[in-house]
């Protein structure tokens, strides 16, 4: 058995131009299975380790794996759940994926409160012109 290291990887959320590393993301490693031709959830356990496993407060996780074909999934509160791309683990060659999570609420989480009532109070105010201007006709 072969064994390669996972440098390390994270999960983190984009906020402008800065990356914003999420802990207690829930990260799950999915293995081929060469008989099936199907991913399975890779059995950390064999391996002494945790799968899944929750980040750390910096984002961080590791996987020690075999070598194999694995892809990660990563979901938290807030966020859109991610499946990432097959990936090959070689003798040899270490593991290093980052992860992006996409907000659940897209681009209403960079408007705060008072620009979501100004944006509801013209609407309402728009939605009373037209209906009285059909009332005058």
């Amino acid at each position: 058995l072969v064994t390669v290291v996972d440098p390390e990887g994270y999960v983190y959320a984009r906020v402008g131009n800065n990356e914003m590393r999420l802990p207690n993301v829930s990260v799950t490693l999915y293995r081929l299975i060469q008989a099936t031709n199907k991913y399975e959830m890779w059995p950390g356990q064999e391996f002494s380790q945790e799968n899944p496993q929750q980040t750390d407060i910096r984002g961080s996780y590791s996987f020690l794996v075999p070598v194999g074909k694995y892809y990660l999934t990563a979901s938290t509160k807030g966020y859109l759940a991610y499946q990432g791309e097959p990936f090959i683990v070689q003798e040899g060659s270490g593991i290093h994926v980052n992860i992006e999570l996409k907000s659940q609420f897209g681009w209403f989480k960079n408007v705060d409160w008072k620009t979501a009532l100004l944006i509801i109070v013209t609407i309402l105010l728009i939605i009373n012109f037209i209906k009285d201007k059909k009332r005058k006709i």
